[in-house]
């Protein structure tokens, strides 16, 4: 096993054991806070490669990756061409994910609960948390990593399966406590990227980047400054606007925004 491994398999009994502290304590099942677990979530993703970190059955920076291209492309592709949507962003996925921990927690502490077999999609929480970031079909991957399979009676309904003898149904125990500290995992990555950001949260080209950076191995810190010579060099590479090239030579003054005409004396 290497270490890499090894330190995931350590957080992940780290938050177990901060799970049944939470459980007698306070008699919750919440999503993580426990300080501890986050700052030991934090020395790996900042130390290890990132690709590796996350083992646990989760790949999400590829969920990310995926979400934030079509956020660039919606907010117009170029760099600072526009914020991501209300709601979505590295922002959204780390809430994203904190739906999905609690919803793997909720499965792996009771499975016999009628309430947790059915995720109904229309519901406030789903709508707010998890429609703005993640296609259906992410939906749907993600969702069946815990046992869940689009309803073929109901729309807009995710329904637990039985488990079956052949393979497939619903998580066992073992992989429901992994894919919760994944999940988990997943939140403290959007929450470093988000950091390393700073002033550039938000803006859609520069998160996908930065998130393209550390599937290629780099740390947090390192991508973003990898974000930045690419996105420079990009500008650098734009096109010339034949446009531009016009206006030197027009007697048009911009104001407002909008190209006005200069009136030229008559001659004659």
């Amino acid at each position: 096993m290497s270490v890499c491994r090894q330190r995931a398999g350590d957080l992940v009994a780290a938050y177990s054991r901060s799970l049944e502290q939470q459980i007698v304590g306070r008699g919750s099942n919440l999503a993580c806070r426990d300080e501890e677990v986050w700052t030991q979530a934090e020395g790996l993703l900042r130390d290890a490669d990132a690709q590796e970190a996350h083992c646990l059955g989760l790949d999400p920076l590829r969920v990310m990756a995926e979400s934030l291209a079509a956020a660039a492309a919606a907010a117009g592709g170029a760099a600072g061409a526009g914020r991501v949507r209300t709601g979505g962003g590295l922002q959204g996925l780390e809430k994203a994910f904190e739906v999905l921990e609690q919803a793997a927690l909720n499965l792996y502490l009771g499975p016999w609960r009628d309430e947790y077999k059915v995720v109904k999609m229309y519901s406030g929480m789903f709508t707010h948390f998890i429609k703005p970031v993640l296609s259906m079909p992410q939906v749907e991957k993600l969702f069946g990593l815990l046992g869940y399979q689009a309803s073929s009676s109901r729309s807009e309904q995710l329904r637990l399966q039985a488990p079956a003898g052949g393979g497939g149904g619903a998580a066992s125990p073992s992989d429901l406590l992994c894919l919760s500290c994944a999940f988990f995992l997943a939140r403290r990555e959007c929450r470093l990227l988000r950091a390393a950001l700073g002033k550039r949260e938000g803006d859609a080209q520069w998160e996908l980047s930065v998130v393209r950076e550390r599937q290629r191995g780099h740390g947090p810190q390192a991508a973003m400054d990898n974000a930045k010579k690419s996105l420079a060099s990009d500008q650098l590479m734009q096109p010339y606007d034949g446009e531009a090239e016009v206006d030197l030579y027009t007697d048009q003054h911009v104001k407002g925004g909008q190209r006005e005409a200069a009136l030229s004396p008559r001659r004659g």
